[in-house]
């Protein structure tokens, strides 16, 4: 519980320490439990210093986010022994990042995966090609569907900030997925099962006791299941 709370408040105090000019400081003490927690025998603390991980980066150049993050590291014993050994190099670019991108927890891979994009301006070009954009693909192709989808929608959201939300209104547009009032279409090409039950152009009757029981919200709000088979209602 100390070590959960610790890292859930370590991000905070980290951009303090820095804005406060105690620098030194933070690199010093701070960096080192960074790494400490992020090797953590608990998910549930690991996947907070993951959190941090984007502040972090923040308080750092380009440079030293390359070779700062580092140290001995509970999931990644190769990089422990390099790290102990001699000053990091290329091929230790972000190792905690590297490391809890492949944690057996996919709690913790879910949220490597949901701030990831976040994580690129803070350690540049080369180290983003390199070191970064193949942890991500293997992020796109993880086991764990979340996992997947969270790295889906990381990569949207950077897609939205740099082309902006009209180009992508216009893209579904153009693709008859939603029509000239901002709103889903629901005809059948393109076919969205859940727009067209939303709108009542498809009925699940075995989803009729849910939907009753939403009282004053059911003229609003639609329950489906995708394993029902929907009908077009008479």
């Amino acid at each position: 519980m100390v070590r959960r709370a610790t890292s859930s408040n370590l991000g905070e105090l980290a951009i303090s320490l820095h804005a406060a000019g105690e620098a030194a400081h933070f690199k010093q003490d701070l960096l080192p439990l960074f790494a400490t927690l992020s090797g953590d025998e608990q998910d549930s603390v690991r996947l907070l210093a993951v959190e941090n991980c984007v502040a972090v980066g923040k308080l750092l150049t380009v440079s030293e986010n390359q070779t700062a993050v580092r140290g001995p590291h509970a999931h990644c014993p190769q990089a422990s022994r390099r790290s102990t050994s001699r000053p990091a190099t290329r091929a230790q670019v972000l190792p905690i990042i590297r490391a809890v991108a492949q944690d057996k927890s996919w709690r913790v891979r879910y949220v490597v995966a949901t701030h990831f994009c976040d994580l690129v301006p803070s350690v540049g070009e080369d180290v983003t090609k390199l070191e970064m954009l193949p942890t991500f693909v293997r992020l796109l192709q993880d086991g764990e569907a979340e996992v997947r989808t969270a790295a889906g929608f990381a990569y949207v959201r950077e897609l939205l900030r740099e082309h902006g939300v009209p180009k992508l209104r216009a893209e579904l547009e153009a693709q008859g997925l939603v029509g000239a009032d901002g709103l889903l279409t629901t005809g059948t090409k393109p076919f969205n099962l859940f727009a067209r039950l939303g709108a009542g152009a498809m009925v699940q009757p075995e989803m009729a006791p849910a939907n009753e029981s939403l009282g004053a919200e059911a003229g609003r709000t639609t329950q489906a299941a995708r394993a029902l088979t929907p009908r077009c209602p008479r």
